[in-house]
């Protein structure tokens, strides 16, 4: 297994080397104190990670709960993900290959790591997350600078106030770390607590401090705790 190269995460296992820069490691650290932090207070009884890549933080949550499930579009993700958990696993997850908009598995706690900035349709990403859970998410995403102050509707006179905005980028499909396709809308954060208000939660964010990674520190990336109202 140590001699499969493209490792994303460090996985505690001796030789195994992960590709990511030092710099950008507390990234993850950042993303597992923050879910720590959360599933020691909020007991669950499933959960599904999607977009789980090679399954890092679906071990983690197997920790705490007692049936997980990981899904990702890349068939070679889920093939490293079970490679991984042949070595750490507990027997408590399982992992699949499937798009997010085509899953409809029902869980306490949906955890979305990493998803919202590749995708063109991030209220799309949002809307399954809502028929998917009984309780929780949890979301990390890149946030975008907002936008437009104000739209008109159909004349000067008539001002519709923007609840949030998307940033249009380009994206790189070819990449198991990217979207669908090569498009991608950046929500800023305001849209994506409207939408998850709009959807029936309430919200709180991750506050990170001055050893969590630097995106965070900035509030370039958050972390948004919601729950079902």
């Amino acid at each position: 297994m140590t001699q499969i190269t493209g490792w994303f995460y460090p996985f505690p296992i001796e030789g195994l080397e992960c590709m990511l820069p030092a710099e950008v490691l507390p990234l993850h650290e950042t993303r597992l104190k923050a879910l720590r932090q959360f599933l020691e207070t909020h007991p669950c009884d499933s959960a599904i990670d999607l977009g789980c890549h090679q399954g890092y933080f679906t071990l983690e949550m197997e920790k705490y709960i007692p049936k997980v499930e990981g899904i990702d579009r890349f068939s070679k993700s889920i093939e490293q993900a079970n490679i991984i958990y042949q070595q750490l696993g507990n027997g408590r997850s399982t992992f699949k290959q499937s798009l997010i908009e085509h899953h409809n598995t029902v869980v306490d706690l949906v955890l979305c790591y990493g998803v919202l900035y590749h995708v063109e349709n991030p209220i799309q990403i949002l809307r399954s997350i809502n028929t998917m859970t009984q309780k929780f998410c949890i979301i990390e995403t890149q946030v975008a600078s907002p936008s437009s102050p104000h739209i008109e509707d159909g004349t000067h006179k008539s001002i519709r106030q923007p609840l949030g905005s998307f940033t249009l980028v380009s994206d790189y499909s070819d990449s198991n770390i990217g979207g669908p396709t090569n498009i991608a809308l950046v929500p800023d954060l305001n849209a994506v607590l409207n939408l998850l208000k709009m959807f029936g939660f309430k919200t709180e964010l991750y506050t990170p401090d001055s050893t969590d990674y630097e995106q965070f520190v900035r509030r370039q990336r958050v972390i948004i705790y919601a729950e079902r109202q």
